[in-house]
């Protein structure tokens, strides 16, 4: 005897994921196609649907590309193909340190899936071996665009530039110093990706430069660098103190275009030094200070 044929519908798999149904494991990457040193925001996925003893999971890596762990990682519950899962997530931070393609390569899982009727299993290491790996990915990271100038490069979803500490209202005095501090923040650079902050000369004072504070952090998500220092600007005559406004380009990866930070220029009322009164001073800048700033604005 002969039965009808049946028609199976076949549908893909989730990307990322493997065939085995108890484990998968999915790795993305946004954006898959980067500028060099640009953040890519890496997500690794661990899907489980039984109870595991022990498992491991090869670390997250890939030559060309520096990778950082953000924060402590989450679990939470999902439903997949119908079926129940405990996930665990985590995210990196990837820079790209060159341009063209570089390979994540597959993430291998291992682990022993124990019976939840057997709860000695655990502590004398039986149960059925399971084993899974990711799909890997590649980017394809684009080289710094000629129409990004010749200045730092700086791809960035967001930069600020900000100056505080100089009251152009209340003026100044010669021999006073007014302090300036300049800071820059950028969401998606690291500290070490932002050059470091110096004021253009200003007709009319000295500049004493303090040592620039550093930091980054993460939001889970994002790195944010940030860059500050503070600047002694000395009086040297009375008269209209003119401090040109600051600009630091940088390359919007949210636009993709050229971007610039700007701090407005200001002028500040100098009065004649106290009678008597010796013009204060500061410690001479170091030989070896770094050198790179941001440009004064045309």
């Amino acid at each position: 005897t002969t039965t009808q044929p049946i028609a199976l519908t076949v549908t893909a798999a989730p990307a990322g994921a493997s065939s085995n149904e108890d484990i998968m494991v999915e790795l993305t990457a946004d954006p898959v196609t980067p500028y060099v040193q640009q953040q890519v925001s890496l997500t690794v996925k661990v899907y489980v649907a039984v109870n595991l003893s022990d498992y491991e999971l090869d670390p997250l890596q890939a030559p060309g590309l520096v990778i950082q762990k953000l924060g402590q990682g989450r679990a939470y519950d999902a439903e997949r193909g119908g079926r129940r899962y405990r996930v665990l997530e985590q995210r990196y931070s990837g820079l790209p340190e060159r341009s063209g393609a570089i390979e994540l390569p597959s993430l291998k899982f291992r682990g022993r899936a124990i019976s939840g009727n057997d709860p000695s299993a655990m502590f004398f290491g039986r149960g059925r071996i399971v084993s899974t790996q990711s799909q890997g990915l590649t980017l394809d990271v684009k080289p710094r665009p000629p129409q990004s100038g010749d200045g730092p490069w700086l791809p960035a979803q967001s930069l600020e530039l900000s100056a505080t500490g100089i009251d152009a209202a209340a003026g100044g005095r010669v021999g006073e110093p007014l302090t300036l501090t300049l800071t820059a923040r950028a969401q998606g650079l690291g500290f070490e990706q932002i050059p470091e902050l110096v004021l253009p000369a200003i007709d009319g004072a000295e500049i004493y430069p303090d040592k620039p504070t550093t930091r980054t952090r993460d939001n889970g998500t994002w790195i944010f660098g940030e860059r500050s220092r503070k600047f002694a600007i000395v009086p040297t005559r009375p008269g209209t103190l003119h401090i040109p406004a600051i600009t630091l380009d940088w390359w919007d990866a949210v636009k993709d275009q050229p971007a610039s930070a700007i701090v407005p220029s200001q002028d500040i009322v100098v009065a004649a030094g106290a009678a008597g009164v010796a013009p204060a001073t500061a410690a001479p800048v170091a030989a070896d200070a770094p050198a790179v700033a941001p440009t004064p604005s045309a």
